[in-house]
């Protein structure tokens, strides 16, 4: 459960950060600020938040 608390932080984090510094208008705005959040702070791919199960 702490890993999911963990994750679920750390993903809101990201997307405080894009929402907060820049004002993404559509899904490549998105795509390209998730590219550069995961650069900044070493961030798991997308493709693999969604592969972990929530229970």
């Amino acid at each position: 459960m702490d890993e999911v608390a963990a994750d679920t932080r750390h993903i809101l984090g990201v997307l405080n950060w894009i929402t907060a510094a820049r004002k993404p208008r559509n899904r490549d705005d998105w795509r390209k600020l998730l590219v550069e959040a995961r650069a900044r702070q070493g961030v798991v791919a997308p493709s693999e938040w969604k592969s972990k199960t929530v229970m």
